[in-house]
């Protein structure tokens, strides 16, 4: 899927569900829920172990539905996510080696919100 397609669909849908939870299990059971319920995006958050697995995995078996990389951090976190298939990137704040990344491999990405801690 190209840039292009991707930010169609992203704008199409209007939203982008993210999995974030404490397992492998729980995210794979998730990610397949949003896939078969007829959302076609699924953000997958670094957070969840094996999270690069799952996004390989759902780009291998579910190649209509967009699926994308949450909490990249960094530029090496960027590359194993684009080579297993993500199809976008986000991040919790500002990391421009980051968006110089996604730029030059023409990845989507978004830059997420950082909360304030009080």
């Amino acid at each position: 899927m190209n840039r292009t397609e991707t930010h169609e669909i992203i704008r199409q849908v209007g939203i982008v569900p993210a999995v974030r939870v404490s397992t492998a299990e729980e995210a794979h059971f998730a990610a397949e829920a949003v896939c078969s319920g007829g959302i076609p995006i699924v953000e997958i958050t670094l957070t969840v172990a094996r999270a690069v697995e799952l996004i390989a995995h759902l780009a291998h078996y579910h190649p209509k539905t967009v699926v994308g990389a949450g909490t990249v951090l960094n530029t090496e976190l960027a590359q194993k996510c684009l080579d297993a298939g993500a199809s976008f990137l986000t991040s919790p704040g500002l990391n421009l080696k980051v968006v110089e990344f996604a730029a030059k491999t023409r990845l989507p990405f978004c830059r997420g919100r950082s909360r304030r801690r009080r």
